[in-house]
């Protein structure tokens, strides 16, 4: 992971927040609004590939009651720092299966942010586990309605594309 993988993050946050001011698309019968180009994507990055196929481990709720009430803060941030990785590849996996082409809007952003977090050393002491609590508050923030935003404009795109095809 390096400054040009960064820079990629970067823009594809920008991309995102831009497609999510763009107007719905409208699906009649008589008309039917193309939908905004995606923007252009990088290809999957080898580590976003890699991470997809390992398997997620399971966390039981009796497991977080556990680690919570023993406080124990660094053994819930180095899991999360191995885990959510993992967990956001198998979403960019998904997202392009189910969206096919129609993903390049979505799934940029999610590798986009799975480099940033791996780049985020894994925390070993109290500053290093707020620092990375900081980054995964701010990644959720950025999220929050980014991406369901721009998941249902890719879904919308998809079946106005299935809608034209049968009209």
């Amino acid at each position: 992971v390096n400054a040009a993988s960064t820079m990629r993050a970067i823009a594809a946050r920008r991309r995102l927040a831009s497609m999510a001011s763009q107007p719905h698309i409208n699906v009649s019968a008589t008309s039917v609004a193309a939908p905004a180009a995606p923007p252009t994507a990088p290809s999957q990055h080898p580590m976003v590939a890699e991470l997809s196929r390992k398997a997620a481990r399971p966390l039981s709720l009796q497991t977080m009651a556990k680690t919570y009430e023993d406080g124990d803060v660094m053994a819930a941030a180095a899991y999360l720092h191995e885990e959510l990785p993992v967990r956001l590849a198998k979403q960019v996996a998904e997202v392009r299966r189910a969206l096919g082409g129609d993903a390049e809007g979505v799934a940029p952003y999610y590798e986009a942010t799975l480099l940033d977090l791996l780049q985020t050393p894994k925390p070993d002491d109290a500053p290093s586990e707020r620092a990375f609590g900081q980054k995964v508050e701010g990644l959720l923030a950025e999220t929050k309605s980014a991406i369901p935003h721009a998941l249902a404009q890719a879904v919308r795109a998809r079946r106005a594309a299935a809608f034209a095809s049968f009209v």
